[in-house]
C-alpha cells in the first residue's frame, strides 16, 4: 500500500471515529421513553430519577397525538402530549399535566419534508427547579426551527418526529420515534425520546 493511500484510508478512519464520537456524545444521556435532562453542573433533584452521571430522568408512559381544521384554506394543527403515567386512553387535560406539550400548524400550500417541520411550541412542565431551569420551560419554534425566544436556550434538534402507523387490521403498530434534543446555554442537554411505541389519538375535536 502507498503512502499516499494509507493517508487517505486514515483520514477516511478518523472522519467515520470523529462522526460515530460526535452522535455518541450529543445523546449520551439519551434514555428511550423518557425526558432526561443532563445538567450541565451538578445539581440536587428531588424528583425524577438520577443516573450516575448526574442525569435527572422523567420516564415516559403514554404519548397521544391530536389536531383539528376549523379552515381548510389555513391547514390543520397539531398537539402531542406526553405523560408519565401509562394509558389506554387520552386523559382529560384538566385532571392530568402532561410532562411534555407539543403544538404546532401545517399550513396549506407548505410541503412539509423535515422532521417536526410543524412544531410552533413546545413546552416542559413540572421538571425540578433545584435544575436551573424553573419548574417550566417553554420554547417557541418557527415551522420546527428555533430562532430564539427562551433565555435560556440556544439550540434545539427535531432529530424524528414519527407517530405510530396503522396495521392492516386497523390498530396502531409500535414504530413511533420522537427524539428532540434541546440544549441550554449553560450546557445542560434535554433529550426527549420516545421510541418503538404507539401514539394514539387523544380523543379531543
Amino acid at each position: 500500500m502507498s503512502m499516499k493511500t494509507r493517508i487517505v484510508a486514515f483520514a477516511a478512519l478518523m472522519a467515520l471515529v470523529l462522526s460515530g464520537c460526535e452522535k455518541v456524545s450529543t445523546d449520551a444521556n439519551a434514555v428511550k421513553d423518557a425526558l432526561t435532562i443532563k445538567p450541565a453542573a451538578l445539581t440536587k433533584s428531588d424528583n425524577g430519577i438520577r443516573k450516575p452521571d448526574g442525569s435527572i430522568v422523567y420516564s415516559i408512559g403514554s404519548v397521544f397525538v391530536g389536531g383539528g381544521v376549523a379552515d381548510p384554506s389555513k391547514g390543520s394543527s397539531h398537539r402531542c402530549h406526553f405523560y408519565q403515567e401509562k394509558f389506554t386512553e387520552g386523559p382529560n387535560w384538566d385532571e392530568v399535566t402532561a410532562l411534555v406539550a407539543i403544538y404546532g400548524f401545517r399550513h396549506t400550500g407548505v410541503e412539509y419534508t423535515q422532521p417536526g417541520q410543524y412544531i410552533d411550541q413546545i413546552y416542559i412542565i413540572g421538571i425540578d427547579e433545584s435544575l436551573g431551569l424553573g419548574a417550566n420551560i417553554s420554547i417557541p419554534m418557527e415551522q420546527g426551527q428555533y430562532k430564539g425566544g427562551n433565555a435560556l436556550v440556544s439550540d434545539v434538534r427535531i432529530v424524528s418526529y414519527q407517530f405510530s402507523s396503522y396495521n392492516q387490521a386497523g390498530t396502531l403498530n409500535s414504530d413511533a420515534n420522537i427524539h428532540i434534543v434541546i440544549t441550554t446555554k449553560a450546557g445542560d442537554v434535554i433529550t426527549l425520546l420516545y421510541q418503538n411505541d404507539v401514539t394514539p389519538y387523544d380523543g379531543y375535536y
